[in-house]
């Protein structure tokens, strides 16, 4: 049954299930999970007092999916990276896994791009293509071909300095008549507010453009908060968007979503509140509920429920933002304690 708990070899007291969940079989709390820029969930597991982020699929395929054969990597069947359940789930050697990315599947991959094929002398575009994959397999017959494409389309410098101009008799440009929208302001991001890379612009309207011009939309589940892929790292989109365009005069810490909705960065949806201001927000707008029980779990694992976060707050001084974080899993303790929503 899905609902029945197995705990992960290796990762005690954590616990999982066929249905792709994961929990503290301690506190029997479940941990909420987040998807990484690559489109995988990812969930922070403690051992020994260090926190490590691991992929839910791999935790999923050690507890459910024999691995006789000691295969390096998990596959997603139906190649949506966000259906961990078991069933779902097999272990592969990576050519096994490259092989099952040629397959037609329900589940198109992320960043996937429109690439038009033009005449190699006069730039006339003659064909349209969904995906350069597409283009590789009509021009080649063959998916090895999209990385020759890719190299001109994006205007990739080749070993020495060379630039690809042409790739099987055209030339090829990435669709580029859908990047701007009506009213779009770009501003040039600064180099420290990512990790020190260059090349970056954000737009008013929540979206991304890289050095080459590549302009890409925030990845994330629906409900919670989404981020931009740069180079091997995540950024939080609303974060980024609000250090660019909306001013920060009382220096406060957190952004808030004036219409409550997490994937939704345009600029004139954020604006820059305290924890407490973020918390009343939340309340006023039926995003967080005014009253929850609450518990506060102890060493030895007895349990003292209060009404509410603001009731425990009152007993024992720990800030009820953090009691909030805690039980919701966004933090491990608060206070010195563990908190648990009922």
């Amino acid at each position: 049954m899905p609902e029945d708990w197995v705990d992960i070899p290796g990762w005690t007291p954590y616990q999982a299930n066929l249905a792709g969940g994961i929990r503290n079989g301690r506190t029997l709390r479940v941990l909420s999970s987040y998807t990484r820029y690559d489109g995988y969930c990812n969930v922070k597991l403690s051992s020994s007092g260090v926190s490590k982020s691991l992929r839910v699929h791999r935790l999923i395929a050690l507890t459910f999916v024999p691995n006789p054969l000691n295969k390096p990597t998990v596959n997603h069947k139906n190649r949506d990276r966000e259906d961990n359940k078991a069933e779902n789930l097999e272990w592969a050697t990576t050519k096994e896994q490259n092989s099952h990315k040629g397959r037609a599947s329900a589940f198109p991959l992320q960043g996937k791009r429109a690439v038009w094929k033009c005449h190699r002398e006069t730039r006339e575009r003659l064909q349209l293509y969904p995906s350069v994959r597409a283009a590789a397999l009509d021009v080649k017959g063959a998916i090895a071909a999209a990385g020759s494409i890719c190299a001109v389309a994006g205007g990739n410098t080749r070993r020495g300095g060379y630039v690809q101009k042409s790739a099987f008799g055209y030339r090829w440009q990435y669709d580029r008549d859908n990047d701007q929208l009506e009213g779009e302001c770009w501003k040039r991001v600064p180099a420290d507010f990512l990790r020190g890379v260059e090349g970056y612009s954000v737009s008013d309207q929540g979206r991304i453009k890289n050095h080459r011009g590549r302009v890409g939309k925030a990845y994330g589940k629906a409900g919670q908060y989404v981020g931009f892929s740069v180079r091997t790292f995540q950024i939080k989109a609303h974060v980024l968007i609000a250090k660019v365009f909306v001013p920060n005069a009382n220096r406060k810490p957190y952004v808030n979503h004036k219409n409550g909705d997490k994937t939704d960065c345009r600029a004139e949806n954020l604006e820059w509140v305290t924890a407490s201001e973020n918390m009343q927000h939340a309340c006023d707008t039926g995003l967080q509920r005014t009253s929850r029980a609450v518990a506060q779990i102890e060493a030895d694992e007895n349990q003292l429920v209060f009404a509410s976060t603001a009731a425990a707050a009152r007993a024992t001084g720990v800030p009820q933002p953090s009691i909030w974080a805690a039980a919701s899993g966004r933090l491990h303790h608060a206070g010195g304690f563990q908190w648990l929503f009922l």
